[in-house]
């Protein structure tokens, strides 16, 4: 084993370890509720069907709050994870407001360059002498 697949497993076990010691579920469903994501990255995994992860969300919402989840707390979440009701047009919102945000940062990033471009223009010139005709 080379020294560079050797360093590439100890990266591997090192994250494994690690992610063996943590809180799963918590991570499992901080990706489950982006809603870019929701279920799509777990999809080909049997395990996560809507009926699991809503048992997950249970199971969160207890170990939070200290009780069981109100009936409308279930619904949401299965309304949210298929998109439908109140969460069928999230998605859409969400990469709308995304679109708009790149656009302020573009804009921002074309108006600092142009500042300073003109700073260099006016450093130049004021360096210069003055040659009046």
């Amino acid at each position: 084993m080379d020294q560079d697949e050797e360093a590439r497993q100890s990266i591997i076990n090192s994250i494994e370890t690690r992610w063996a010691k943590s809180d799963q579920e918590i991570f499992v469903a901080a990706v489950l509720v982006n809603p870019l994501f929701r279920m799509s990255i777990f999809q080909p995994l049997a395990r996560f069907n809507t009926a699991n992860i809503r048992d997950l969300f249970v199971r969160l919402y207890k170990r939070f709050y200290r009780r069981e989840p109100p009936r409308s707390f279930i619904t949401h979440a299965y309304d949210f994870l298929e998109g439908k009701g109140f969460f069928a047009t999230l998605r859409t919102q969400v990469r709308d407001e995304i679109h708009d945000a790149s656009e302020k940062v573009r804009a921002f990033l074309n108006f600092n360059y142009e500042l300073k471009l003109m700073y260099n223009c006016i450093s130049e010139a004021s360096t210069r002498p003055y040659n009046h005709h």
